[in-house]
Parts: structure tokens; C-alpha cells; sequence
């Protein structure tokens, strides 16, 4: 069942698992992200949660969206829930690797992948 869309996420709940998308290819303004944060803390805060971020419709990133992953995960984790991440670009992938954050963030290729791994 999908849920209404968020100006800047779509939600996709299925079988205990939240799938998010962003909807914007850039995300790199600092409304945006302010934005973005909030819609995802404000899921994080609804109780334990399997949440899967897809990153297939982002093509660039501030550098500050990846640390807003790391907020998110921190306060799933507390609620007993678990966050995983697809679907990125490679430049994506390479700011996580040398920022060290792939070895705290699950990343899986697909999003299939990563409802898979619940």
C-alpha cells in the first residue's frame, strides 16, 4: 500500500518494510535537505521501523544528506528498527567509502536487494 507523497519522498510500505525514494535528482540545496531531514526523523520517531532508502532517482548529493543517513540510523537503531540504503550512484558510493560511513550504513545494489536482506 502506498502512502501519500511527501514533497520530497515517496513512501512505499510493504510487508513491515518502509521503502523510501527521494524525489529530487539533485539534492544538494540546503532547504531541501533541512526538509528531507525532517520527513525522515519523523519517520524514524514512529516506532521501530525496517527502512530501506533508494537512492536510484539521485544523481548528485551535498555531502551533509550522508550525514543525515547517519542521524537516521542512529535513532532507528535505538527503536530497535534497521535502516538500509540502494541503489547508489557511484560517486555516491565513493563519498561514503572515503568517508568511512559504508562500514556504519548497509548498502546493497538494488532495492530488492535491500528488502531482501530483512
Amino acid at each position: 500500500m502506498s502512502e501519500p507523497t511527501r514533497p520530497h519522498l515517496t513512501l512505499d510500505e510493504r510487508d513491515g518494510v518502509t521503502v523510501v525514494t527521494f524525489n529530487d535528482p539533485v539534492i544538494r540545496d540546503d532547504q531541501i535537505l533541512t526538509e528531507i531531514r525532517a520527513q525522515l526523523l519523523e519517520l524514524a520517531d514512529g516506532g521501530p521501523r525496517k527502512l530501506v532508502l533508494s537512492f536510484g532517482t539521485v544523481e548528485d548529493c551535498a555531502t551533509w544528506l550522508l550525514g543525515i543517513m547517519v542521524e537516521l540510523r542512529k535513532r532507528i537503531k535505538v527503536q530497535g528498527g534497521r535502516l538500509k540504503l540502494c541503489c547508489l550512484q557511484p560517486t555516491t558510493r565513493e563519498s561514503l567509502h572515503y568517508c568511512g560511513l559504508d562500514k556504519i550504513l548497509e548498502i546493497h545494489d538494488t532495492e530488492q536487494d535491500a528488502f531482501d536482506s530483512f
